[in-house]
């Protein structure tokens, strides 16, 4: 059930005591049985979420930065471009720039 959560909507706030009060589970519990299913602990996988649904966006050339930094529900477009450049080797102008000449190709 948390898992869907956060793939229907990753821009929504979610902590991990709020995870372990949905899933009824404990916290220690929760963490070890959410990492088993999907291979990452629960902020990463958060994040994971984020940074794919920030590549789909970004294929939309009439997107902001800004305002898919918002969609996300990161608070400043920096912020979100540095957490997209570790997440992906690129920043989110080069991510573009690398996506339409792969489409030119």
């Amino acid at each position: 059930m948390v898992k869907e959560l956060l793939e229907q909507d990753c821009a929504k706030p979610l902590s991990l005591d709020q995870a372990c009060k949905l899933s009824g589970l404990s916290r220690t519990y929760f963490c070890g049985y959410f990492k088993r299913i999907t291979g990452l602990p629960f902020k990463s996988y958060q994040e994971h979420i984020k940074m794919e649904r920030a590549g789909e966006l970004l294929q939309d050339p009439d997107r902001t930065v800004a305002d898919i930094s918002r969609t996300l529900g990161y608070t400043t477009p920096g912020y979100f471009s540095t957490a997209f450049k570790k997440f992906t080797g690129l920043s989110p102008r080069a991510f573009r720039l690398s996506r339409k000449f792969l489409e030119e190709s």
